[in-house]
């Protein structure tokens, strides 16, 4: 969190009726914190110039004021969001206010854009918020919760609310700098128009990835076209581009947990972030139709034996291919696949957090009269499927319904059945001159293992085998345990330790490369 600055309080203390240290306040996306947010326009129909604005299309904003969790803002700019989630004629649409406009400076504990998803198209209400969660414990992804929205004093009804991803996204978590390129994989004319996000590689021609892709900062198309002819021509070299471990996370992500309106199936709804060395990383953006909610209009949407190998052998989707039929990408996959499905599903650990949510919004979405669904829609798609009728049954899966029946198909999958090495006794220690920092485990049902390390956020893994031949302080050869010398330096080194066999890998810690290893060295 960041803290609040003097001059913006001494500003606000003046346009208001005093300041309110930020730090004091509320986390803005505090997943069991409502947040509350009143918009005030001049206008009583201030509904029409937001549709008017978003008819055009060209992002510009409606001014008026606001208030997030008792901090007034006196200049706000508010347009409706969305491509699917938004209807000229529904009674709430989906929401972005900027709190820092051209006129002033603002922001709410460093976020200047409120980005307000409508629930249109979850009758569950939890599926954008619980994703989130879980992708947060593996990658980096946005954080959300939820707000309560008042405009001219009314309740106008309970939205999404997710940290907007940009530049200073990748800032706060990936080592970018202002300069970074942002992608948006998402086609500017919507997911149905023309080419995808498919990370194809179309030629040296900028324009014709205008069609399938928004860059959201600055004007530089050639680092996008270089990754995907790095995949078309060079995939060996794709590390330099890419964060693999990223990409096979949120590839994993997107199966376990069918988020299909994604890279994985419609091949949109991500970004990729430069970092500080100008390698892209991954982001998950618009979750709320995962656990399978995209659904098949007029046909039961239940998919829960989507094959963990879907898209193998389509060329059209360059990134699955090179990860499916890598030999060690492929086992890093369903490593992720299962540390994923273990963590959350096998356990039973999304159930109780979905109730924690279902609870914690009950009466919020029982108020909202300007909701599309009616309240009994809530209180039986968390297990049951809920078929909306459009103009054509359209049926959303109820979240435990569809998960357990993917919990099971998945366990039983011939891929999820290999056994992995197991790792355990990890261990670093310093030389004696502080030179070096020999790092060890124990590792059983193994033949292939190396340790990733770095020094800071900013900074690649570098990876270096690990053996078990008496010879990198890991004692005796041929005895289980595995070795290898790191350099050492003014500097904690961050690590964590890979291991394979001919069948399955292991990651330890399980959730590497978003948590490893810390050795603080002299």
């Amino acid at each position: 969190m960041k803290k609040f600055r003097l001059l913006p309080c001494f500003i606000w203390a003046l346009l208001s009726l005093g300041c309110q240290a930020q730090d004091s306040l509320p986390a803005l996306y505090d997943t069991y914190h409502i947040t509350q947010i009143q918009l005030k326009f001049v206008e009583e129909d201030w509904e029409y110039p937001l549709h008017y604005l978003h008819s055009v299309g060209k992002g510009d904003r409606h001014m008026g004021h606001a208030t997030v969790n008792g901090v007034r803002f006196d200049s706000v700019g508010v347009r409706f969001k969305g491509f699917s989630s938004y209807k000229p004629k529904m009674s709430k649409n989906p929401l972005n206010i900027k709190l820092n406009d051209k006129r002033k400076k603002a922001d709410y504990q460093g976020y200047e854009t409120l980005k307000l998803s409508s629930g249109n198209l979850d009758p569950s209400w939890l599926r954008e918020v619980l994703a989130y969660q879980i992708a947060r414990k593996y990658m980096a992804a946005p954080k959300s919760n939820f707000a309560q929205v008042f405009v001219n004093g009314a309740y106008y009804g309970l939205f999404g609310s997710t940290e907007d991803v940009n530049w200073k996204f990748g800032e706060r978590y990936l080592g970018s700098t202002k300069n970074s390129v942002v992608v948006k994989g998402n086609s500017p004319l919507g997911p149905f128009a023309g080419k995808r996000s498919s990370l194809e590689y179309w030629g040296e021609d900028p324009t014709e990835y205008e069609k399938g892709y928004e860059l959201d900062n600055g004007n530089d198309w050639k680092p996008l076209i270089n990754l995907t002819k790095t995949l078309k021509l060079r995939p060996e070299d794709i590390e330099s581009v890419l964060d693999m471990d990223d990409a096979i996370w949120m590839l994993a992500f997107n199966n376990v947990l069918l988020n299909l309106d994604s890279y994985n199936d419609f091949q949109q709804n991500y970004y990729l972030i430069q970092d500080s060395t100008e390698r892209f990383h991954f982001v998950l953006w618009d979750v709320n139709l995962a656990f399978d909610g995209l659904g098949k209009l007029g046909t039961s949407s239940m998919q829960p034996h989507y094959d963990p190998l879907a898209k193998m052998d389509d060329e059209r989707y360059p990134l699955i291919n090179l990860v499916l039929k890598n030999p060690t990408y492929r086992k890093m996959y369903f490593a992720h696949c299962r540390t994923i499905l273990n963590e959350n599903f096998v356990n039973g650990w999304y159930k109780a957090e979905a109730q924690k949510l279902h609870d914690l919004v009950a009466d919020a979405v029982r108020q909202d009269s300007n909701w599309v669904y009616k309240y009994d829609a809530f209180e039986k798609n968390f297990h049951e499927t809920y078929t909306a009728m459009m103009p054509a049954p359209f049926p959303y899966p109820g979240i435990t319904e569809v998960m357990e029946a993917r919990t099971a198909f998945l366990q039983n999958h011939k891929e999820y059945k290999k056994i992995p090495p197991s790792i355990s006794n990890v261990n670093a220690k310093s030389a004696e001159d502080g030179r070096s920092v020999t790092v060890t485990a124990t590792i059983k049902n193994g033949n292939k293992a190396w340790v990733a390390w770095r020094s800071s956020v900013g900074n690649r893994f570098e990876k270096t085998p690990m053996y078990d031949d008496g010879q990198q302080g890991d004692g005796q050869a041929k005895d289980g345990v595995y070795g290898a010398v790191l350099p050492a330096g003014s500097y904690s080194i961050q690590y964590y330790i890979y291991a394979e066999n001919a069948a399955a890998a292991m990651f330890a810690p399980e959730k590497a490369e978003h948590e490893t290893f810390i050795f603080p060295t002299k």
